[in-house]
């Protein structure tokens, strides 16, 4: 795992910001598709500066946020694979039972 407590320590040098803000923004910046300004229009109770704030920890940290995250894809990749493994019967049924209803709905028609 890696030794970088990535939200904790980012949510004190950001100023306080939210946890998932943060990792969004990161993961904007890793994608390299937003500017600081349209990401900042993604988040509108955060402000250009502390938008930025996050980009220069991210681009100063870059190789232990990246583990960061991979290592938070990787978890919940296996969480999601253990889950349809443990639930396969109910989701199955699950399923099923949506596909039923779907098939026996009838269009309303309007008089």
């Amino acid at each position: 795992m890696c030794l970088l407590p990535f939200s904790t320590k980012l949510l004190k040098e950001a100023g306080g910001l939210p946890g998932p803000a943060c990792l969004s923004i990161a993961l904007c910046m890793r994608s390299g598709r937003d500017a600081p300004e349209e990401i900042c229009q993604d988040f509108p109770s955060l402000s250009l500066s502390q938008v930025y704030c996050v980009i220069a920890y991210y681009l100063t940290h870059k190789d232990h946020v990246d583990i960061y995250i991979h290592e938070q894809q990787q978890a919940s990749e296996e969480l999601h694979k253990e889950l349809e493994t443990r639930h396969a019967h109910f989701l199955a049924d699950l399923r099923q039972r949506a596909w039923d209803r779907h098939a026996v709905r009838k269009p309303i028609v309007s008089l």
